[in-house]
C-alpha cells in the first residue's frame, strides 16, 4: 500500500549540503543537495536555478521533519529535474519558451504540480500539459508517466525513445522499459533511480550534482557528466 504522507527526508544523507527551497503547494519545504550554482539559466534550455533561486544554508546530514502528501514532493521533484536538464537549443522557439512538462495519461497530482511549476522562476517558465495520447508529447521536454498507466508505459516509453524528451515514472517497470528517471519510495522517502543506459543515448544533458543523489549512483559504470 502506498503511503499517504511521505516525510521529507528524501535519502540525500551524508555530508553536509546546502539546500534549496522549493515552494510546494503545502507550503515552503527543504528539497536538498541541488543549488543554483550548478548551472545558471541559459537560452540553451537549461532551466537551472529555477527551483533553487531562494535563499540557501548548509546543514549536516539530513534535518526535514516536515510531512507532505508523496505527489507534492514528486511534483516537486518534477520541477526540480527540469532545473538540471539541458535540452538541445533548437527544440525551442524562442529563448523564453516555456519547458513543458506533460503528465501522459492518468493525472496523479490534481493540481498541485500545476501549482507548483507557477511559483518556479528562471530563464524559461514552466508549463504542465495533460497528455491522453503519446502523440501529444510532442512539444515536451519532461514526460512523466503515473503507475496507473503501468499497462500501457512500454508502449509508450518506445514511442518516446531517441526524442529530446526526458522521461520519468514511478512504477517498477520504468527503467527496464527505456525511462530515465524513476521516482521511488525507500523507507517512507521519495528518491529516484537512473536508467544509466538510456542517459548516455538521450540528446540531453542532466547536470552531474543532480545525478550523484540517484539512489542507484553506484550502478554506474561511469561518472555523469
Amino acid at each position: 500500500m502506498k503511503p499517504s504522507r511521505i516525510n521529507l527526508q528524501l535519502g540525500f544523507g551524508g555530508l553536509r549540503r546546502r539546500l534549496g527551497w522549493l515552494t510546494l503547494a503545502a507550503g515552503l519545504v527543504w528539497l536538498p543537495g541541488l543549488v543554483s550554482q550548478a548551472q545558471s539559466p541559459s537560452a540553451s534550455g537549461s532551466n537551472a536555478a529555477a527551483a533553487t533561486n531562494r535563499p540557501t544554508e548548509a546543514i549536516g546530514g539530513i534535518s526535514q521533519p516536515q510531512e507532505a502528501p508523496q505527489y507534492n514532493v514528486k511534483a516537486g521533484y518534477l520541477c526540480l529535474f527540469t532545473g538540471y536538464t539541458t535540452w538541445p537549443t533548437n527544440i525551442f522557439a524562442a529563448s523564453n519558451s516555456p519547458i513543458v512538462i506533460g503528465v501522459l495519461g492518468a493525472n496523479p497530482f490534481g493540481g498541485v504540480l500545476v501549482e507548483t511549476a507557477a511559483r518556479q522562476q528562471g530563464a524559461r517558465p514552466l508549463q504542465v500539459r495533460h497528455l491522453t495520447e503519446v502523440g501529444e508529447a510532442d512539444g515536451c521536454q519532461l514526460v512523466f508517466i503515473s503507475r496507473a498507466e503501468e499497462k500501457r508505459e512500454a508502449e509508450w516509453l518506445a514511442d518516446l525513445r531517441g526524442k529530446p524528451i526526458l522521461t520519468v515514472g514511478e512504477s517498477d517497470h520504468t527503467l527496464g522499459c527505456g525511462g530515465v528517471l524513476a521516482l521511488k519510495i525507500v523507507d517512507g522517502h521519495v528518491g529516484f533511480d537512473v536508467n544509466w543506459s538510456a542517459l548516455r543515448h538521450m540528446n540531453l544533458k542532466i547536470n552531474s550534482q543532480m545525478l550523484q543523489h540517484a539512489l542507484n549512483r553506484n550502478e554506474s559504470n561511469e561518472t555523469p557528466h
